[in-house]
């Protein structure tokens, strides 16, 4: 049976008890996998696509896909910190070019990648959801409709929640926690994108069921 491979940052990565309530995208795709089907979680806190591919990460990816695996790549974030010289990228150039190399690498190997704009921020002005990724998902997804790459364009998806949800009800996803409810925040925590259980589970549903909708195959991988 297939594999399911996850390239990611923070936001998509396992999270173990000592972490908790954080909770990653990751976790709750491989909840929704069918049981004949492995998924293989190789997104790390900080990552971007420069750092992704400097690291070496991408090696035991490459050297185990196979035929009718998926890759699914939720990778941008962090290209866009532009005083980091380690994770920086180019929107509109290197940028695309790394996710050139994970998608052209899979499709040599006969696997199927998919490419995922990063997810809004909870951040707010004056009621209206901001965008805040500086067109780094607006560049991926026309990228990737060019290509003829499976995309899923996270950013809109959650954007249009958010709205829809509201700035207060928005908080019931995050790390937003009074002082002395959990023990890994004694002194509370005001976190507007990372995720707890609820916000990493509506992410993951809004990939999936986006994805539902553009894939044949999405029975074979997926029971959600």
């Amino acid at each position: 049976m297939p594999n399911i491979y996850l390239i990611g940052d923070s936001l998509t990565h396992d999270y173990n008890y000592s972490c908790y309530p954080q909770c990653g995208m990751g976790e709750i795709i491989r909840r929704y996998a069918n049981d004949d089907v492995k998924v293989l979680n190789y997104a790390h806190y900080g990552l971007s696509t420069r750092s992704f591919l400097a690291q070496k990460r991408f090696e035991p990816i490459k050297r185990a896909l196979d035929k009718n695996d998926l890759l699914i790549i939720i990778l941008g974030t962090n290209d866009e910190v532009i005083d980091n010289p380690i994770k920086y990228t180019n929107k509109d150039k290197e940028y695309l070019e790394n996710i050139d190399i994970f998608c052209t690498e899979a499709i040599k190997k006969k696997a199927i990648p998919i490419v995922v704009s990063s997810p809004c921020k909870r951040e707010f002005v004056n009621g209206i959801i901001q965008n805040t990724h500086h067109g780094y998902p607006e560049s991926l997804i026309a990228f990737a409709k060019r290509k003829g790459y499976y995309n899923v364009d996270l950013n809109s998806l959650s954007m249009n929640l958010y709205q829809t949800l509201g700035e207060e009800r928005c908080k019931e996803f995050h790390l937003i926690y009074p002082a002395g409810m959990y023990q890994r925040y004694p002194d509370g925590v005001l976190d507007n994108t990372h995720y707890n259980s609820l916000g990493a589970k509506t992410m993951a549903e809004l990939i999936l069921s986006d994805l539902k909708k553009q894939f044949k195959d999405y029975n074979k991988y997926f029971e959600y």
